[in-house]
């Protein structure tokens, strides 16, 4: 009983202070919450008027922008999220217009190559550095599972005697998410460039070791490759 007459007091109170205000303060305080209400009608329509939800790329089409660009926030997924599609793309083009050149031990393209040579060679015409050998490329980059494989990806391969020594290193050109099998590019002792699935069920799924990505690795990327891929995905905002 007492708490409720102790509620009542403070209600009554407050009915009193806002009876006593002087009518030029309730006057002002309504004017800010108008105003208040005002700029959130604006803001409101400003975010979903066209301006905010479509974007002009270089080549003239009309994109359509994601949740962050619309409220011109970082997604926090980097400069590589908007190009990393077509980046994959010129990689397995590139890549296989070497296909049929020939294999030789040491060569680093581009009329012959070995393994590491040519991962080395293709993805230093986009400005990324890998190692000179299978075995110092094994240890770039990050090590990922079959299931996040993905374009651009590498995978690495025990020699011809086996065991857990990287002998051999090929680049991912296409996963097939239904089936899993996965085709690879890479210079081949006896065919040269060539295309082949994984898992063959043979000589490479033998002596298969890892997979790694080396894609989003700083120390790979150049900083001036990094720029070139960030002003490349910028679209023109209407």
């Amino acid at each position: 009983m007492k708490q409720l007459i102790y509620i009542l007091s403070i209600a009554l109170a407050a009915v009193a202070m806002r009876a006593a205000e002087p009518a030029g303060d309730v006057a002002a305080r309504d004017d800010d919450r108008q105003d208040t209400a005002a700029e959130s009608s604006y803001e409101a329509s400003d975010m979903f008027s066209t301006d905010r939800i479509f974007a002009v790329d270089s080549d003239g089409d009309v994109l359509a922008l994601n949740p962050w660009e619309m409220l011109g926030e970082d997604d926090g997924l980097g400069d590589n999220f908007g190009s990393l599609t077509s980046l994959q793309s010129e990689l397995v083009d590139y890549a296989s217009s070497f296909l049929g050149t020939r294999y030789r031990h040491g060569a680093k393209g581009p009329k012959a190559f070995d393994c590491s040579g040519f991962t080395s060679f293709v993805f230093k015409n986009f400005g990324m550095s890998l190692s000179a050998s299978s075995r110092a490329q094994g240890v770039q980059g990050r090590q990922i599972g079959k299931d996040e494989v993905m374009v651009g990806d590498l995978m690495f391969f025990s020699g011809r005697r086996g065991g857990k020594t990287i002998g051999h290193v090929g680049m991912v050109v296409d996963v097939d998410e239904l089936t899993g099998k996965i085709k690879f590019i890479h210079a081949a002792t006896s065919q040269g460039v060539v295309i082949q699935s994984f898992p063959d069920n043979g000589y490479y799924s033998q002596r298969f070791l890892q997979f790694r990505r080396v894609l989003d690795d700083d120390d790979v990327i150049s900083l001036e490759a990094r720029d070139a891929r960030s002003e490349k995905r910028a679209p023109e905002v209407l």
